[in-house]
């Protein structure tokens, strides 16, 4: 019983750091700073301290993409070609994922999430 409790106020408290979290990150956001912009996106896109919202994590995607987030860039592209929190459309996703090498700093990490996004395309169909 007393582990059950344990594990109800730890799931509690976890909520509430992530609110918190969540409404400083937005802060920052909205001020337009690129990194907040990108984990806000993340945050919406896990319902993450928040409501799980596939346009919101696309729209803040796409703002952190805009100023040059080579991350943002790759989920953006994801984004585009899966029409997830937007029409599909393959065009913009490659071309997002064009981009984004230019704004990466390590080629080798290119080159493994460039794996795992075609690695997830061919399951996803």
């Amino acid at each position: 019983m007393k582990f059950i409790l344990l594990c109800v106020v730890l799931v509690f408290c976890a909520n509430i750091l992530n609110a918190q979290s969540f409404e400083k990150t937005k802060n920052l956001a909205v001020q337009g700073d690129p990194l907040a912009q990108f984990e806000l996106g993340s945050m919406y896109k896990k319902g993450l301290g928040t409501r799980l919202d596939k346009r919101e994590a696309f729209y803040w995607f796409r703002k952190s993409a805009e100023q040059g987030n080579p991350y943002a860039q790759i989920n953006l592209g994801a984004m585009y070609y899966k029409g997830e929190g937007t029409p599909r459309d393959r065009k913009k996703a490659f071309y997002w994922f064009k981009r984004a090498p230019k704004d990466m700093v390590s080629s080798s990490e290119w080159l493994a999430i460039t794996f795992l996004k075609f690695t997830l395309w061919v399951k996803d169909g």
